[in-house]
């Protein structure tokens, strides 16, 4: 039965009525609410669970006809609601139903404004159902986190002016989306420059941030597919470690560059950070003295420069929100790349608008010296050998060291390692992305955290060590003995600590 079919239209009501009570207690046996024991039912733990037997999750699942009758704005109030009514909707749709993962974002009011597949005005019905169960949840003074029902997880993130859901098959668990729906967040956010969004929903009830993520979609985009997109990407482990990958380069090139930078950046006296990236890995940062950026705020800059398309000698300006440093304003950013030579991408932000000149003279004087001084070559260099011998299990010296990802407790950064056959190729790249999220989901667990998991499968043995210095997690061949498999963990633990100044960055500079 199709949702819009069955919906009409009411002057004097804006509730979801709900034809025989879908979520009523008698007709819904498969229902279970699973509450912290320290805390209170009705706090924000709560978790939602449905049986694959229960009614509501058939209906989520397209398996089973939704039949309600929804109460919406009468004409005069919501111009759009004929279009509304006149499109088809996706949520039977197979070819739209075949994605391993859809992403959902709304207004707490229920307006649609991002579909990561299909169009908002086609997919009226299920915005309707996700807005309905969260409404449920608020008006018991609580809130729905998830539910998992026929092998997909149904995940929500309640923000106080929107609310993000995720429907997912693939690898990631619970917590791991929700993760991943922070940082989706944080980039509307970024987008939207949050102090504006704040102001507009205090000043009128029908305010849409849809209109003003027209043309933004990529990024969204980016975040939202990094566990299920058509390529081999980094970006996954970054997330789930919450932190950034640093491109390996010798300590005192690294330094050397840092001070070209703030030397030439010494005249201007609102610039808060210079930053300087290639590859999706930071090369240096210079911040000013009191202020630091968040690895969130980091991903969604990598994130913009991932999806920018600038030539190689232009120049973008522009205003940019960074929503973990300040959430109540935003930067004037000046974008451009190195030169055509090296592809680094050199970044400033700076608290005045009006800087624009300067920044575009410092940025030129800065690929001057960094070129005259051959760190050009360096930085080319750097990003060449990565993708050869240096970060290769083999460097190490241990044959049976298929991959391995290394984070030091103190630091938000992320050691990564390249992708040997088998793990080169796309589909053997998400079997190796399944076992890590299953061993950070064990170790991480909020419920019964682990700091040792050893798991012997049928071609690999997996391993995860969390230590007050290391977090540490690696893949071996099947074939060691546990007693090798840790003798060859402390191996890499020493390696990681002899090239520590090459693979990281200890403390940033400061202007």
């Amino acid at each position: 039965m199709d949702l819009d079919r069955e919906s009409n239209i009411s002057s004097d009501s804006d509730k979801i009525e709900m034809k025989n009570k879908l979520c009523s207690e008698n007709e819904i046996s498969g229902v279970s609410e699973k509450t912290n024991e320290q805390e209170s039912p009705t706090t924000s733990d709560t978790v939602t669970e449905l049986d694959t037997g229960s009614r509501l999750a058939r209906q989520i699942a397209g398996t089973q006809d939704v039949n309600f009758e929804a109460s919406t704005p009468s004409p005069r109030r919501s111009s759009t609601l004929p279009l509304l009514m006149n499109h088809k909707d996706y949520l039977h749709d197979a070819l739209w139903r075949v994605h391993q993962k859809h992403v959902f974002i709304l207004t707490r009011k229920g307006k649609p404004v991002y579909t990561l597949h299909g169009k908002e005005l086609n997919l009226s019905s299920i915005f309707r159902i996700i807005h309905y169960l969260v409404n449920l949840a608020d008006s018991r003074q609580d809130e729905i986190k998830s539910i998992e029902a026929q092998g997909r997880r149904y995940v929500f993130l309640v923000q106080p002016h929107l609310i993000l859901a995720a429907i997912s098959k693939t690898s990631l668990s619970v917590d791991q989306l929700r993760m991943q729906l922070s940082d989706i967040y944080y980039q509307v956010l970024s987008i939207l420059s949050f102090c504006n969004t704040t102001n507009a929903t205090k000043i009128t009830r029908n305010y849409n941030p849809g209109r003003l993520l027209n043309g933004a979609d990529t990024l969204i985009h980016c975040l939202a597919t990094t566990d299920c997109s058509d390529r081999i990407n980094k970006n996954i482990f970054t997330f789930l470690t919450n932190s950034i990958r640093i491109l390996p380069l010798q300590s005192s090139i690294r330094s050397s560059i840092g001070d070209i930078i703030k030397n030439n950046c010494k005249t201007v006296r609102f610039l808060l950070f210079a930053i300087l990236i290639t590859d999706n890995q930071l090369i240096t940062l210079i911040r000013e003295r009191k202020h630091s950026i968040n690895p969130t705020d980091f991903r969604l800059i990598f994130n913009y420069v991932d999806t920018l398309v600038l030539s190689e000698e232009g120049v973008e300006s522009r205003p940019f929100c960074l929503p973990r440093h300040d959430t109540a304003g935003y930067f004037s950013a000046h974008i451009s790349y190195l030169s055509k030579t090296c592809p680094a991408c050199l970044l400033f932000f700076s608290s005045k608008t009006d800087e624009f000149c300067d920044l575009t003279a410092i940025k030129k004087s800065i690929s001057k010296q960094l070129q005259d001084a051959e760190y050009f070559s360096a930085i080319n260099g750097a990003v060449a050998k990565i993708k050869k011998p240096l970060l290769y299990p083999t460097a190490i010296g241990i044959p049976e060291l298929k991959h391995f990802l290394y984070k030091p407790t103190y630091l938000q950064q992320v050691l990564c390692a390249e992708f040997p056959k088998p793990f080169s190729t796309l589909e053997k790249f998400r079997y190796l992305q399944e076992l890590y999220c299953k061993l950070f989901d064990r170790l991480h667990n909020r419920y019964c955290p682990l700091k040792f998991a050893y798991e012997a499968i049928k071609s690999e043995i997996v391993v995860g060590w969390i230590s007050e210095e290391h977090e540490l997690y690696a893949v071996f061949n099947s074939s060691l003995e546990q007693t090798t498999v840790m003798q060859y963990t402390n191996k890499i633990i020493k390696w990681i600590r002899q090239e520590f100044d090459t693979l990281f960055i200890y403390q940033y500079q400061t202007f």
